[in-house]
């Protein structure tokens, strides 16, 4: 069952991959429960007590594999709704 995702987004660690499509990392959460959210609603904030500035529905996870700081984080893939978030 897919659920939502909120995150606080301070570092703007945003890739737009095509029209609509974007990425963003390194997020610090189980494989498990990262797969679990695919199909679910993401959100983007600023602050904990804002409206998310972005968001989308989550079409897919990878782990991000590397010898840098971020290393086993979790990359989410998400089209953008505007009903999401302002941007």
């Amino acid at each position: 069952m897919a659920g939502r995702a909120h995150f606080i987004e301070r570092l703007d660690n945003f890739t737009k991959l095509e029209r609509r499509k974007y990425e963003s990392g390194y997020w610090n959460l189980p494989v498990r429960t990262a797969e679990l959210l695919i199909g679910g609603d993401i959100y983007f904030y600023n602050l904990q007590k804002e409206p998310s500035f972005c968001g989308g529905r989550i079409l897919r996870c990878r782990v991000h594999q590397s010898d840098d700081e971020y290393d086993w984080r979790i990359i989410f893939n998400f089209e953008y709704s505007p009903e999401h978030g302002r941007t």
